[in-house]
């Protein structure tokens, strides 16, 4: 049976919320480690499937773990997801390829940071109020701002660190709806969990009180959602579709296929779901 490691981080280098898999993996005859990514490498090299799973700190080191992911690929190691796909959706501008691709995102441009005049210049142009400026690698809503149209004096001096970043309309109506997360493997819709924002907050985060409860979602949801898979150039062993489901109506808000939480914790079922399309994938 082929043997696992799941890819970490050194902070949380066996999560709980993984625990689920890692049981599931163990009870189908699979060996299984987990391992930050920025650590000992012997246990990623002596596996045949690493599976990117709790790197929530690829964004403050992305040079070093874009590096990795190439030296596992150039050793042939097998990675889920593919590194190409991985490589893609680590850089915020694929909301802009969803976006001419007419999937339905906050409108979203790309604007240069060191030149605050055309930050307003774009929110003016979109006759926005409110917009939220994204940096193009980050993960948990670090770095994620709220800018206020009327109170430019009061937004950040970006500090050059990187030269452009995401700029989005901002959607006022997230903290009545929440978050709608919907996990799909290898393209079939699993299941969902609603991320309840918390009382005077705009983020999803658990970092900033957000809690998570399971929920179900139409099959017209399910539909737009899957849509945005069909927009890659290759299918993923799991992404996590992130919106706002108002009515009948899907906004994306983020498309996560490199460490998303795939919603164990609420489903523990889906673990086995999960293990078993791995199997299939690396049998084909």
């Amino acid at each position: 049976m082929p043997n696992f490691t799941l890819a970490t981080c050194k902070e949380f280098p066996c999560p709980d919320i993984d625990q689920p898999l890692r049981d599931a993996l163990s009870a189908r005859g699979h060996m299984v480690n987990s391992a930050p990514w920025d650590g000992p490498q012997d246990a990623f090299h002596a596996a045949d499937v690493v599976v990117i799973r709790a790197c929530w700190d690829y964004s403050e080191n992305a040079e070093g773990f874009g590096r990795w992911i190439d030296q596992l690929e150039q050793a042939s190691v097998h990675v889920l997801n593919p590194p190409d796909l991985i490589r893609w959706n680590m850089d915020k501008r694929y909301l802009l390829e969803l976006q001419a691709a007419g999937i339905p995102v906050p409108k979203t441009v790309l604007v240069d940071t060191q030149h605050k005049d055309r930050i307003s210049a774009e929110i003016e142009t979109h006759g926005w109020e409110e917009a939220v400026a994204k940096p193009l690698i980050g993960q948990s809503g670090r770095g994620v701002i709220r800018l206020h149209r009327d109170q430019s004096d009061n937004w950040p001096v970006w500090d050059g660190a990187e030269s452009h970043l995401i700029l989005q309309e901002f959607c006022s109506n997230i903290s009545n709806l929440g978050e709608t997360i919907m996990i799909f493997f290898d393209g079939q819709f699993s299941h969902s969990v609603l991320r309840v924002i918390a009382p005077g907050e705009w983020r999803s985060n658990f970092r900033f009180g957000a809690r998570r409860v399971r929920c179900e979602v139409s099959p017209g949801i399910i539909e737009q959602a899957a849509e945005v898979l069909s927009v890659l150039d290759e299918p993923p062993l799991y992404a996590r579709v992130d919106g706002l489901v108002d009515g009948n109506k899907l906004t994306v808000m983020e498309l996560e296929l490199i460490e998303p939480d795939l919603g164990f914790a609420e489903v523990p079922s889906a673990a086995e779901e999960f293990v078993k399309r791995i199997e299939n994938q690396i049998r084909s």
